[in-house]
């Protein structure tokens, strides 16, 4: 089971790697387990940001500004996460590191933050991805369910879970899923399940063995 490497037990880090904010919206409060994001805050102190989506403090009316900004938002708030495998992952190995011709000090300027990350790149996969750089190791644009729930609604912000690993087959994703962070008192969560990265790399012939 790979969970971040965390302080406060709530499976959110402030690292982007080792599991960190790559994988899921990064944590405001490594110390404090109930601050993480996509919490949901009925009570509590206005000054704390107890969702991690950078709002926090009191409006002139007198109301958080939580509820000021976020409950008048054009659709309600909601999370995102995939549980996946390598195609949720978005598993990549840039080819530039097999090509003699193209060796460079810059190439492999970053291998350890890849390395660390598995050789994934959540942060700019189709369900929770969130930023397109890559270091100029990954070309294309980056589009994701994830910055299309904050795009209409910003509250939304760091509230994503990529709960994928290279490999997983629907067993292991019994254990895996575990690892997925949320409670009946949080936002919602919409969940995606996708184990297609075996099936499109399998070597059977039939579909006796697909997902």
């Amino acid at each position: 089971v790979r969970i971040p490497g965390i302080v406060d037990g709530d499976y959110f880090s402030t690292l982007d790697t080792f599991r960190g904010s790559s994988w899921r919206g990064a944590d405001c409060n490594d110390f404090d387990g109930t601050i993480y994001p996509g919490r949901k805050t009925n009570s509590g102190n206005p000054n704390i940001d107890y969702d991690c989506n950078g709002i926090s403090g009191v409006a002139p009316s007198g109301r958080s500004y939580e509820s000021e900004l976020c409950d008048s938002a054009r659709s309600s708030r909601k999370g995102v996460a995939v549980l996946g495998d390598s195609a949720a992952a978005h598993f990549h190995i840039p080819p530039e590191w097999f090509t003699v011709a193209d060796y460079s000090a810059a190439i492999f300027e970053h291998l350890l933050w890849v390395v660390e990350n598995e050789v994934d790149w959540p942060q700019r996969g189709a369900y929770t991805g969130y930023t397109n750089s890559s270091f100029s190791l990954a070309d294309g644009s980056m589009n994701s369910i994830y910055q299309y729930m904050l795009d209409r609604n910003a509250c939304n912000h760091r509230d994503y879970q990529a709960v994928a690993v290279n490999g997983a087959r629907v067993g292991a994703m019994q254990t895996i899923m575990k690892t997925l962070k949320r409670s009946k008192d949080d936002h919602p969560l919409l969940t995606i399940y996708a184990l297609i990265g075996n099936d499109v790399c399998t070597g059977h012939e039939d579909f006796n063995h697909y997902t």
